[in-house]
């Protein structure tokens, strides 16, 4: 049985721990962000994929 179910305390302290980690590992491995954004969009877009968690 999941934590997550006996009470919904535990998703929300299970997924800060996935960002917290998520973030620590970011920061380890070296690879650099963006830093900035640009105003203008990209010439092109992606209106079609396969994925199933987008549908």
């Amino acid at each position: 049985m999941r934590l997550s179910r006996l009470h919904p305390v535990f998703y929300h302290v299970r997924v800060f721990q996935k960002r917290l980690c998520r973030s620590i590992s970011d920061r380890i491995s070296g690879v650099r962000f963006a830093a900035e954004q640009q105003a203008s969009s990209l010439p092109f877009t992606c209106n079609r994929h396969q994925s199933l968690l987008r549908r």
